[in-house]
């Protein structure tokens, strides 16, 4: 993992307890409503915060991208499969209305 991304790794950590700390000045539930408007905030941020944590653990033993070799390849179907899946509206070509 490359110091760049350490440091992205941690701000947007940070950037996750922020939506929490800000989450949890709101009503988090309320009895007659339900989820206030706190509720929203804080799981965002809890999910982030962890989808953050897993992705830098596992990018820690793996060093830098160039240092790898060379990258396998990906089997004849795998290409073709994501151009079949890809929304036909790409293909459509862009003409100039005038």
């Amino acid at each position: 993992m490359r110091a760049a991304d350490r440091v992205a790794a941690v701000a947007l950590i940070v950037l996750a307890a922020w939506f929490v700390a800000i989450g949890r000045r709101f009503a988090y539930w309320r009895p007659e409503t339900g989820p206030g408007s706190g509720f929203l905030p804080v799981w965002l941020g809890i999910a982030l915060a962890a989808a953050l944590v897993t992705l830098a653990t596992l990018g820690v033993g793996q060093g830098d991208a160039r240092n790898r070799g060379p990258r396998p390849r990906s089997p004849p179907g795998r290409r073709r499969s994501f151009t079949l899946l890809r929304p036909p509206v790409t293909n459509v070509p862009v003409r100039a209305v005038m």
